[in-house]
Order: C-alpha cells, then structure tokens, then sequence
C-alpha cells in the first residue's frame, strides 16, 4: 500500500511490520539531529528562569529580573585637591527585564482513530494508540525546534567592541591562499574564534553551531589535515577546546546560511515552557469511568514535555497533543551604550567569507 491512507490496514492473511523487512530508520519518527535545541534542553545550559515563570500547577507568573550595569572606567575621576568630597551626586538605578509566556500560543496536532479501524487492525490497540501518540509528539518536536531556532535569530547579540565585525557578525577564513594559488586550511581561523569569543568575555566557555563549512573546517582541523606550514593543527583543537556541532535549522536562519555559524555561552538563552495539564486534570480523569484523559507526556529523545488530551466520542478516538515553548535572553544592556561591551550577551554571530 504505497498511497497514503486516513485508516488503519486491514488484517491479511500475513502481515508485518516495514521496520521488520527493510532498514528504514523508522521513517514515521525519523528525527533530524538538532544539537542547538539538546543544547538549549541540557543542564549545562538550563537555568532557573523556566521553574519561576511557569512554578507548577499550570500557573504563570511574570518574572521581573534585576540587575546592574556595570559603571564605566571613564566615570573614575582624580579630583587633584587633597580636600574630600562629602556628598555623592551620582545616582545609578536598577534595571529590570521581564519573562512570561502566552499559555494560549501553542503548537497542537492531532488524529482521530475509528473504534472500526481498531478492530479491523492486527495490531494491539495499545501498539496503535502509543504509536499515533509518538508520532503526534516528534512532529511537534520538530516544529518546536524549527521555531525556536528561527526566533533565536532575533535575539542575537553583539561582539566586544574590540572585536572587528562586519554587520554585526565575526568575519572568519577558514581557507588560506597560498603562493601557488593554491587553497589551504587556515589554522589561524579556529585561534581567531577562541580570541574573540574570549574578548566578548563568554565566561562559562562556548559551543560553536554551524551550518556546513564552518563544521566542515571542524572536521578538517580534528583530523588534523592538509596543513603545509608545519602546524599541528591537532594541537590548536586541543589548546582552544571548543566544540563545533552542526544543525540544519541554524544553517537556514544564520546569516550567511551555509557560511554562518552562531557562538552561545551556556546561560545565554533559556527556554521557557507552560502545559496546561499540570493543572491537576490527570488525576481527574480516570480512564475506567470517564470518556477523556487529559495528561502531561514526555519526549523521550529531548526530555521536552507536552499536554496530552484523549476522549472517546462515540467510539472515535480524538488525540491531541499539545506544546507550548519558548527562547528568551539575557537582556541587551547588560553593558551600558558606552562601554566597550555593549549588546554582549553571549549569543553572537559569525560568518566564513574564503577570500
């Protein structure tokens, strides 16, 4: 049955599954790697930001965070006079940055299951339900993914200042030319990455997340290849440590597509989440004695988690499943407009021009 079916096969005489006959990486679930978005998920990077926003029990809060600019070293004076000031008239106030969530700006897919399509079907109706559930939590998965790597793009922030820029982004050469004519890898490129990532002061390390040529340079400077001026490329990797990963979605929105690349410190950007079925509505439906269930479930590749809510209408299985995320960052003026690290939060972007 190649065309597409909005029922579920029949029982034949013989029936078996696809997975069990071809290797076809389960093409229903087939997940693309998105390492920006595992990154994002992971504690490395996880604060508490999510945990105040949405506290439990299905509730929002806005959260109102503080902070403090650093004051600028040409505020210091040398008053000249060995007589002592005794009023201060420099007044710094705070500055706040707020965070919420719309609980009602949610990503939704659902199916319906026949109790007809159920009978007719070899499979357990247990295999059926979980497996159209599974489907229906990858599909949002991936859409989430896609979304947040694409808002993520507005949220970039800036290099230090002494960091030579074009457009914002860091401008890096991943090739040398030689005098033969002839293009080589630069092994200065992955030093000159190090550096300004150091000068914009990304405290906590860094990762690096590409589109291809930039980890294709990666690769080439982990293998260790095509140097011809004597330098242990190997060497430089295991001196400036940062890992390079490759993500489909990043490559699409970064400036330069292909040639870009963004650099994020771990804390720099937070995902936020809300499902309503934290609400208690889980213990309020009891399967054995209402038509609905309405539950939190899990992606077990990401951890991320999403609102469940099945009812039974006459025999028609309605499933839907729910999720609510979204990215946010530090604030822009963490540094005033003054100082030399104005709009750094950790987040920036680079680009690969081989000239």
């Amino acid at each position: 049955m190649s065309a597409a079916h909005s029922y579920l096969a029949s029982c034949p005489d013989i029936q078996a599954e696809l997975l069990s006959m071809f290797q076809t990486c389960n093409s229903a679930r087939l997940r693309e790697r998105a390492p920006f978005t595992d990154f994002l998920l992971s504690p490395q990077n996880r604060g508490g930001l999510s945990q105040e926003v949405v506290p439990g029990g299905g509730k929002v809060k806005n959260v109102v965070l503080r902070y403090d600019q650093r004051i600028l070293e040409s505020d210091v004076t040398k008053p000249g006079t060995c007589t002592r000031s005794c009023v201060a008239t420099t007044r710094r106030g705070d500055l706040t940055q707020s965070y919420t969530i719309d609980p009602c700006d949610y990503y939704q897919e659902q199916e319906l299951i026949h109790a007809n399509d159920l009978a007719y079907a070899c499979r357990d109706n247990e295999i059926i339900v979980a497996g159209a559930i599974q489907r229906l939590i990858d599909v949002i998965v991936r859409r989430v993914q896609t979304d947040i790597t694409t808002d993520a793009s507005a949220l970039i922030g800036s290099w230090d200042s002494l960091v030579s820029v074009t457009n914002g982004l860091f401008i890096v050469n991943t090739l040398k030319v030689a005098v033969s004519g002839n293009a080589d890898v630069n092994p200065k490129a992955w030093q000159d990455v190090s550096f300004a990532m150091m000068q914009s002061n990304f405290c906590n390390g860094g990762l690096i997340f590409a589109g291809p040529t930039f980890y294709k340079y990666a690769g080439l400077m982990q293998a260790g290849c095509c140097s011809t001026s004597g330098i242990d490329l190997q060497k430089i990797v295991d001196l400036y440590g940062f890992a390079v990963a490759y993500d489909k979605r990043v490559a699409a929105v970064a400036s330069g597509t292909n040639d870009g690349a963004w650099a994020v410190a771990p804390g720099a950007l937070q995902l936020i989440h809300y499902e309503e079925n934290s609400n208690k509505f889980d213990s309020v439906a009891d399967p054995s004695g209402h038509n609905y269930i309405k539950k939190l479930v899990f992606d077990e590749a990401s951890g991320m988690v999403f609102d469940l809510d099945v009812s039974d209408n006459c025999g028609a299985l309605s499933i839907f499943v729910r999720g609510n995320y979204k990215v946010v960052s530090a604030p822009t003026d963490l540094y005033s407009s003054s100082d030399e690290m104005s709009g750094v939060i950790g987040f920036a972007g680079i680009k690969v021009v081989n000239t």
